[in-house]
């Protein structure tokens, strides 16, 4: 595979999945994340308000280094 990797584009795709998942069910997703740079498109820090307005708890497997961006979204949701 090529290209870069846009972790604000996958965790949109989970708020769009989750939209017709009731409020009492528990909604959770697992990122598994290998590479060292990440390319989002906009402003993740609004995804990650996105992801808590929703109630979605996001845990993260880093195959690679500590990136800061990935342990907000854990800590943050």
């Amino acid at each position: 595979m090529e290209g870069n990797a846009s972790l604000q584009n996958s965790l949109e795709m989970v708020v769009e999945n989750f939209a017709q998942t009731p409020e009492y069910a528990r909604k959770e997703v697992l990122v598994i994340f290998s590479s060292l740079n990440n390319a989002d498109p906009g402003d993740i820090f609004e995804t990650i308000r996105t992801l808590k307005t929703c109630k979605i708890k996001v845990s993260v497997i880093s195959l690679s280094a500590s990136i800061f961006i990935l342990n907000k979204i854990a800590q943050e949701t």
